[in-house]
């Protein structure tokens, strides 16, 4: 039947899995009970363990659970080849000798210029350990027909691949928070451009006094978000010059950086986006703007979904860069971010990635007819403060 081929070809996958062969196929009620019984006369602990690798690399109708902030989601390849970073520095050019020659005098081309470099290394990880009990006879009545399969996987596996992807959404929230907290504590200290207050700027501009609440009246809405959306564009246009803008430094030495369109991500409050959404200006924000970007993801909340609360940050504590280009992690207290609009980031800015992703089970319990199903993973995540990143506040 139609609405259980998902099943068979997990149950397909699951015996390839757990025998290297492919002789036997589930595509119709009779079949999938012979393969399925055929997987657990082999052992409870190879039945779960190959379903539980093969529900690892699927996508399932079972209404998965959709993370917010993958924006800053990548493989493990591209974030290894992050966490050791050189960067070259720029030399100041010299002066030209080829109009000032001199009869019988030699001019040397053999002077020695050494590149100049930065390192950095910054990365950290967390690791993670789900399990779930799974009783004999939920696995027996599993394999008795399509319906009974897809239930169990729901219930059970499936709501353990949400809470996994749950818990990556957390690892990437409070990674984005940091960032975030780092750039805006620095602009106070070494400002660099990196720190726009939106509401202020308009109103030096526009010669008003409008206040947070004003931006949302039907008369002031309208020009406000023009205004705001070509700020946001303005911003990222500057980003693609190579200069010393738009990032951390280092006390004596100017890294220099640009980040392309194409590089570029950009992330703005839903609550925000939606105002943009609905204005006369919406069609025109994605055609001519949103869709040049690498990335692009609104989010609902950055630390608390509390109304009055969902675009602040307050944190005891954060890890940043120091003037010297050491980690820097702040001194216990209160650090606090309001009013939090939007930002537009290099994508080497932020990365987060899983590793070490695998799954075993203990095998049966025979006195209490259970075994439990064992999730072990690493979420790997960095914040790279000298890379270009601008947020944006209605302050």
């Amino acid at each position: 039947m139609a609405e259980y081929e998902q099943v068979y070809g997990i149950v397909n996958e699951m015996y390839k899995q757990a025998t290297g062969r492919e002789d036997l196929k589930a595509v119709n009620t009779s079949t999938f009970i012979s393969v399925a019984t055929t997987i657990l006369r082999m052992g409870y602990d190879v039945f779960t363990n190959s379903m539980a690798n093969v529900l690892t690399r699927s996508i399932w109708a079972w209404r998965p659970y959709e993370a917010q902030f993958r924006i800053i989601d990548t493989d493990a390849q591209r974030f290894g080849n992050h966490v050791r970073k050189i960067s070259p520095l720029d030399d100041e050019a010299v002066e030209s000798v080829q109009y000032n020659l001199v009869d019988n005098q030699s001019i040397d081309p053999w002077i020695v210029r050494k590149p100049k470099v930065v390192q950095f290394n910054y990365y950290d990880k967390k690791v993670w350990d789900r399990f779930v009990s799974l009783p004999k006879h939920q696995i027996d009545s599993a394999v008795t027909s399509e319906s009974e399969f897809a239930r169990f996987i729901a219930m059970v596996l499936g709501n353990m691949r949400n809470q996994i992807t749950q818990d990556r959404e957390t690892t990437s929230r409070l990674t984005m928070n940091n960032f975030i907290m780092g750039v805006s504590e620095d602009e106070k200290y070494n400002a660099n451009g990196r720190h726009v207050k939106l509401l202020t700027e308009y109103n030096e501009l526009t010669d008003q006094e409008l206040t947070l609440a004003d931006i949302y009246k039907p008369a002031n809405y309208n020009p406000f978000i023009q205004w705001a959306s070509a700020k946001f564009m303005t911003v990222s246009n500057h980003l693609t010059e190579r200069g010393y803008r738009y990032h951390k430094n280092i006390t004596g030495v100017n890294i220099p950086r640009f980040t392309p369109k194409n590089y570029q991500k950009f992330v703005l409050m839903a609550d925000f986006y939606e105002l943009i959404k609905s204005s006369s200006f919406s069609n025109t924000f994605h055609e001519k703007y949103i869709n040049g970007f690498e990335g692009f993801e609104s989010i609902n909340f950055l630390q608390s979904s509390k109304d009055g609360e969902r675009d602040k940050i307050d944190l005891s504590s954060y890890v940043t860069l120091a003037d010297d280009g050491t980690l820097f992690t702040a001194a216990e207290g209160e650090y606090t971010l309001t009013n939090f609009c939007g930002m537009i980031f290099d994508r080497d800015a932020m990365l987060l990635t899983t590793v070490n992703e695998w799954t075993q089970s203990t095998g049966m319990n025979a006195r209490a007819g259970y075994e439990n199903l064992y999730y072990h993973y690493t979420h790997r995540f960095c914040n790279d403060f000298t890379e270009n990143a601008v947020i944006f506040t209605l302050d």
